[in-house]
Formats: structure tokens, sequence, C-alpha cells
């Protein structure tokens, strides 16, 4: 049987497969899952770290009609109410905008070196 063993330790010496950055698909909202490598492999939340700018991202804003402050209306669908704010303080202003991941969203993946826990750079679309 030293044949096996040879084999055996051949096998254990080969270098093993890393993986790449990748595409994944967000299969699982709450808790967050995400599928790679075709749905070979599932992702959970405890492996995942998520970029804070696909989060949440803080703008300055600052609006000026002739040098004065005032309002912002925003209109969306028919089926949301108008939104209507009004900038009273130039530097206390800021605009936060919150992203969300969605079940079938497309993400950049990129792994650590260990392989063990990984990075959603961004959410991602194929070109047409």
């Amino acid at each position: 049987m030293w044949d096996v063993g040879l084999a055996q330790m051949f096998k254990e010496r080969e270098n093993k497969i890393n993986i790449g950055p990748c595409v994944g698909k967000i299969v699982g909202v709450k808790p967050l899952k995400v599928s790679i490598l075709d749905g070979q492999v599932i992702l959970q939340e405890g492996h995942l770290y998520i970029c804070q700018s696909l989060a949440k991202r803080e703008y300055k804003l600052e609006l000026n009609a002739d040098g004065d402050i005032g309002d912002i209306a925003i209109t969306s669908k028919p089926s949301n109410p108008l939104i209507s704010f009004n900038i009273s303080e130039k530097e206390k202003t800021k605009l936060t905008l919150y992203f969300e991941l969605k079940q079938g969203d497309e993400v950049l993946i990129i792994p650590a070196e260990n392989q063990q826990v990984f990075f959603i750079v961004d959410k991602i679309q194929k070109s047409s």
C-alpha cells in the first residue's frame, strides 16, 4: 500500500486553488448570504465585510439661490409622497444616502489572503 500513501502525499503537496475577485449574488438579506462560484459556496454574514461606502455615503450639501439658502423638494414615484426639507444652516447641512442590498443583486467580492473572510466592495451589473 506504499503507492496509495505516496499518491496521497503528492495530492496534499499540490497547490490549493485560490479564489480571486469574483461576482457574488445576494441570496439572503437578513441574515446576509452571498453565493459565489455558481452557487458552489454560500458565504454567511460572519465571513463578510461590507465597504462603508456601499452601506452609507455622506455628502456636504449646499444650496445656493442668489446667495441665499432655501428649500429642496424631491418628487418620486406617484405612489411615494413629495419629500421636502429646508436648509437653514449651510455649515451643518449634510446629505446622507443609505443603500440596501436586495436578494438577486450582484456584488463584487474580494477574498482576504487566507480566504476565510470576504469583502463586498460594491454592487455591480453586467454591461449591455
